[in-house]
């Protein structure tokens, strides 16, 4: 008897998982919080450090300087 789509698709999806919790790739949830708040952390200081200089730069020239690109993240962090 042959064993259904569904229950088939659904056993290599879970050996699946189960290879990559031993591979390691798969970072518990604390893991990724703590990533994910420094992420955002390195994120606005950056915000902030560039930010502050426009502002400086504006203050001496007393004109509105351009504002820097924005450029999307490359996601390398993401599995």
């Amino acid at each position: 008897m042959p064993i259904p789509m569904a229950i088939s698709t659904a056993w290599v999806a879970c050996f699946d998982l189960l290879h990559r919790v031993q591979q390691g790739t798969i970072r518990d949830p604390y893991q990724f919080s703590r990533d994910q708040q420094q992420s955002i952390n390195s994120q606005a200081s950056d915000f902030r450090q560039r930010q502050a200089e426009l502002l400086r730069q504006q203050n001496q020239t007393g004109a509105v300087p351009t504002p820097p690109q924005i450029v999307a993240p490359d996601n390398a962090g993401t599995r």
